[in-house]
C-alpha cells in the first residue's frame, strides 16, 4: 500500500501545536495538517510526509527507499566524514550541499574554506552574466565582418576578465578562447588581404 493512504492526517490540536515536524523541524502550527507515522508515531506535516514519500525517522520501516546514483557524492573527504558549514562554522556531512542548519547551498560537496565560499558567492551574478558575454564573443568571433571589433573589444574584456573567466564552466571558457582565436585569425586574415590587393 502506498504510503500516502497510510498516513492519517488530521488538523493538529493544541495538544500537539508547537511540536517540531521530525521532516523540517519547523514547528507544528495550530490547525496544520498533521499526522502520525503509523510505525514510529512520529510527528510530520502532511505536506512533508508526502514529499518525503514517508517517514524520516533513522531505523523506521516507513522510511522511503533511496537509490544511491553511481556519481553519488563521496562519505567521506580524506578520511574525515565531517565538514565545516563556511556559513554557520556548524559541522555538516562531507556529502552536503547544503548546510542544514542554515540552509546555505554549495556548488560541490567538496569542503571549502570560509574565504573560497564568500568569494564563490560574490563572483556568482558576475559569472552568470559572463557566460552570456561568452556566447556573444563566440558568435562575433566566428563573423567574418565583425572579426575585427571582436579581437580589439574581445581581447580587452578578456584580458580585464581573465580571473572570472577561469570560473566559468568549460563550455563558456571554449567559447571565450575560440571567439578570441576564430576573431584574430580572420582579422590577420582581412589584413593581409587588404595588403596584397
Amino acid at each position: 500500500m502506498p504510503e500516502a493512504a497510510l498516513f492519517a492526517a488530521h488538523a493538529a490540536d493544541v495538544g500537539e501545536a508547537g511540536r517540531a515536524c521530525a521532516i523540517c523541524q519547523t514547528a507544528i502550527a495550530l490547525g496544520e495538517r498533521i499526522g502520525p507515522c503509523p510505525s514510529c508515531a512520529a510527528s510530520f506535516h502532511e505536506d512533508c510526509w508526502t514529499e518525503n514519500g514517508g517517514c524520516a525517522v533513522y531505523g523506521c520501516p516507513r522510511t522511503p527507499q533511496t537509490v544511491k546514483a553511481p556519481d553519488a557524492a563521496p562519505a567521506a573527504y580524506w578520511g574525515q566524514e565531517q565538514k565545516e558549514c563556511p556559513a554557520c562554522r556548524k559541522q555538516i556531512k562531507v556529502a552536503a550541499v547544503r548546510c542544514r542548519w542554515c540552509g546555505e547551498s554549495f556548488d560541490t560537496a567538496v569542503p571549502v574554506s570560509r574565504r573560497e565560499h564568500l568569494e564563490t558567492r560574490r563572483l556568482k551574478p558576475l559569472v552568470e552574466s559572463m557566460k552570456g558575454a561568452s556566447l556573444v564573443l563566440f558568435i562575433c568571433g566566428i563573423i567574418p565582418f565583425l572579426a575585427p571589433l571582436t579581437a580589439v573589444v574581445g581581447g580587452i574584456w578578456f584580458l580585464s576578465r581573465r580571473k572570472e573567466i577561469r570560473k566559468l564552466p568549460v563550455m563558456n571558457q571554449v567559447f571565450c578562447y575560440v571567439g578570441l582565436i576564430a576573431s584574430l585569425i580572420s582579422t590577420g586574415l582581412i589584413v593581409l588581404a587588404l595588403v596584397i590587393v
